[in-house]
């Protein structure tokens, strides 16, 4: 009985939507741009205010376009055009907002420069992370599974990128970079501790499994894992150092 009324209650919601359509289709719909969705960030910087708005259509294409607060309201300054990239904003560097454009594995770097207009393309193959000083950390390689990432530092001044290797979970803790890096096999990871330029590499523990290990979160003194053991199933473990 309880089923047969769920089974009723779906079936009035769809007959409503498809009343709904067709009182739509009947009135005519006006020639304008459907937008499914939008979000906004908002920005601070060098002593202003920026949005950065997304506008997004039913067939999940997007447009970004970024807004400067002035004394006569919200003036565009930045867009893009239609396409199945997604920007987010990543850190402001000197004048410069910085942004990741990217598309599943597609990734790009866009900046913006404070008092002029339009995005500026900076760099492709990379996704950009976290800045300390002139280095900020990112991913030149960034598959959308739970394989190793290629993390990377990325010079602001020289636009220079530094390879770190396949690992996870790089950041900035205490003014240096932690993050673990995994053996091709996947069944050795190094805790790793450096300075922001990448000099100074230390390895703090070194992990060794029988089985692959994925899915790192690194601390100063701790660090979690996963490990996939027989029949696809997965453990949790951790360690101190």
């Amino acid at each position: 009985m309880k089923e047969k009324n769920i089974i009723k209650s779906y079936f009035k919601k769809f007959l409503t939507i498809v009343l709904a359509v067709a009182l739509v289709v009947s009135l005519g719909t006006p020639a304008m741009e459907v937008h499914a969705g939008n979000d906004t960030t908002v920005i601070r910087s060098n002593g202003r205010t920026f949005y950065l708005k997304t506008y997004r259509k039913k067939d999940y294409r997007e447009k970004a376009c970024l807004y400067q607060q002035t004394s006569k309201g919200k003036k565009l300054v930045a867009k893009t055009g239609y396409s199945y990239y997604g920007m987010s904003y990543a850190f402001s560097y000197g004048k410069k907002l910085y942004f990741n454009y990217q598309e599943s594995n597609n990734i790009k770097v866009y900046s913006y420069t404070i008092g002029k207009s339009g995005f500026k393309r900076e760099r492709n193959n990379l996704l950009l992370l976290k800045r300390y000083g002139n280095y900020a950390l990112g991913y030149s390689i960034f598959p959308t599974d739970i394989s190793p990432k290629t993390i990377c530092i990325y010079n602001l001044r020289t636009k220079k990128v530094k390879i770190l290797g396949k690992g996870y979970d790089p950041k900035f803790i205490d003014r240096k970079i932690y993050y673990a890096k995994l053996s091709k096999d996947l069944k050795t990871a190094y805790i790793m501790r450096c300075n922001p330029s990448g000099s100074g590499q230390k390895v703090l523990k070194k992990i060794k499994s029988r089985y692959c290990m994925f899915g790192f979160t690194v601390g100063k003194h701790r660090a979690s894992y996963g490990v996939m053991v027989s029949n696809g199933r997965a453990q949790s473990r951790s360690v101190s150092y």
